[in-house]
């Protein structure tokens, strides 16, 4: 956009490097270059940062509101280094902006993570995850969206209103090369969750989808950019 103010760049180089300085000098919450972006994150719970991906950082009640799908099928697997160190740097940044950490995900079998308020654990595990068999991103998806559906229609009113946590936004980061069965096809399920968040008088900001692109097969590019921007309905 013109005369828009140009946003700082933090490189996966640099953000590894702050990681482990932070960790080795044993500074809880030590600066990080541009760090005022992660002070308005903590302030806002929901604000952008440019890096690999657009950062929304939030939490919810009983979930955590940032949460890590991982795309761990076969295709993915001469990605892995980088998708280990890209959720390094990532999830180390994030987990501290708010009280109930980040949940993790993989599409393929198993239950997700949840609640990781360190990365030792979390990272182990996408460390040591086995590549294998395809991927249909649906049936991970609906389950994270439907969770989300089910807190904000959970009834808030009287005294349990006042105790319980605020319903912060969801922020949903995606790693993945795009390659995904082939009538596998996210667009409707998110199309369809806009328009639920709408029918429930929530509005769009609450939720942050961000796909994270791996590799340079046309097809895995041409969904992104679907997804990224040939929605009808943007969250």
């Amino acid at each position: 956009m013109q005369g828009a103010p140009k946003l700082p760049f933090l490189s996966l180089e640099d953000a590894l490097d702050w990681k482990r300085r932070a960790k080795d000098d044993y500074v809880p919450g030590k600066e990080l270059n541009d760090g005022q972006y992660l002070d308005r994150l903590k302030n806002r719970h929901h604000v952008s940062v440019p890096w690999p991906v657009m950062i929304f950082l939030s939490r919810l009640a009983n979930l955590s509101g940032q949460i890590f799908l991982i795309d761990d099928s076969a295709s993915m697997k001469s990605h892995w280094k980088h998708v280990v160190l890209l959720f390094e740097a990532l999830s180390y940044m994030v987990k501290d902006v708010g009280p109930d950490g980040f949940d993790l995900w993989f599409t393929g079998p198993g239950k997700p993570l949840r609640n990781c308020r360190t990365t030792t654990v979390p990272l182990h595990a996408v460390q040591y995850r086995k590549q294998q068999g395809t991927t249909d991103i649906v049936t991970k998806l609906d389950p994270i969206f439907q969770d989300y559906l089910d807190v904000l229609k959970k009834p808030r009113s009287g005294v349990l209103a006042r105790l319980s946590k605020p319903i912060m936004p969801l922020s949903l980061y995606i790693l993945t090369d795009g390659l995904w069965e082939k009538n596998c096809n996210p667009v409707p399920l998110v199309e369809g969750f806009a328009r639920k968040l709408e029918n429930l008088g929530e509005v769009k900001s609450k939720v942050g989808i961000q796909f994270i692109s791996f590799g340079e097969d046309p097809v895995g590019l041409d969904r992104m950019e679907l997804l990224d921007s040939g929605l009808i309905v943007h969250l």
